[in-house]
């Protein structure tokens, strides 16, 4: 994500919430540790989404895509699309 905005490559994204105020110290230790330079929008999209990765594979590794998702790398694929873009990664047309 900090090379990305560095190159100047995120892209637009649906507004996304404020972050809270009471956030804020958080969300910067985050920026300091891994993403320098990147606003704090940035950084809280890109923890949600990099959760959501994990929450992927949990819910895979623990069957809970079971009887539900049939094509489950057509799944992953549409579901890490979803969170790239939620961060303003680029992502494939």
């Amino acid at each position: 994500v900090s090379e990305a905005h560095a190159a100047g490559a995120l892209g637009p994204v649906p507004p996304r919430a404020p972050v809270p105020p009471v956030l804020t110290d958080d969300f910067q230790r985050l920026r300091d540790a891994v993403m320098p330079g990147v606003p704090e929008d940035v950084a809280a999209a890109a923890l949600t989404s990099w959760a959501g990765v994990f929450g992927l594979i949990s819910f895979e590794l623990f069957g809970q895509f079971n009887n539900v998702i049939t094509d489950l790398p057509a799944y992953f694929t549409y579901a890490v699309t979803t969170l790239a873009h939620l961060t303003g990664l680029p992502t494939p047309a």
